[in-house]
């Protein structure tokens, strides 16, 4: 007896083998897409640390506001100034209500007033890490929301980790609550 085409063990056997490699493949294709968000943020981080420092060499003094650095942003569709005086620069599309899917860039301060470059994760409905890149240094530090799960995985496979405790640690230091209240 010729028998031509495929039993159902044969068909349910295929599909289930093409079901896991789709889910590998989405998985890869996630990551990528967020290296790829991820690499646009750390590029302004660099530019951001980069002119910060030629700002101090002329000034002494670092600033929280990227249309007073030699980047020419002062027009730029995708700065914003926020209340405080300081200015936001969003990637991707991104605004104050966090519509598009990108970064939110901003000039932080710690304690010691030793100045940052913070990329804070927005619009994504999965990731909400920052990064953080102290003036004078070439290291992004990726800090997880420990509460989210994909925020540490993210950031174990982008330090090159194989567990949570081997994270580097945030380096900002807080400011004290009493401090923040005697600083306004």
């Amino acid at each position: 007896m010729d028998r031509k085409g495929f039993t159902l063990m044969e068909f349910i056997f295929v599909v289930i083998i093409i079901a896991v490699l789709s889910t590998f493949a989405v998985q890869t294709y996630v990551k990528i897409v967020e290296r790829a968000t991820m690499s646009d943020a750390v590029n302004m981080l660099a530019t951001g640390a980069s002119a910060q420092e030629r700002y101090f060499l002329k000034r002494n003094a670092y600033t929280n506001k990227w249309s007073y650095l030699d980047l020419n942003m002062g027009n730029d569709p995708q700065l914003f100034k926020n209340e405080d005086g300081s200015e936001v620069y969003y990637t991707k599309g991104n605004s104050p209500d966090n519509t598009g899917d990108g970064f939110a860039i901003s000039f932080q301060f710690d304690y010691y007033r030793k100045g940052f470059v913070v990329a804070q994760r927005v619009g994504s409905d999965k990731y909400t890490y920052k990064l953080v890149r102290p003036f004078g240094q070439a290291q992004v530090y990726c800090i997880p929301v420990y509460e989210s799960e994909f925020d540490v995985n993210y950031c174990m496979d982008y330090a090159g980790v194989d567990e949570m405790k081997d994270l580097p640690a945030n380096p900002m230091v807080p400011i004290p609550e009493k401090i923040k209240l005697d600083l306004n």
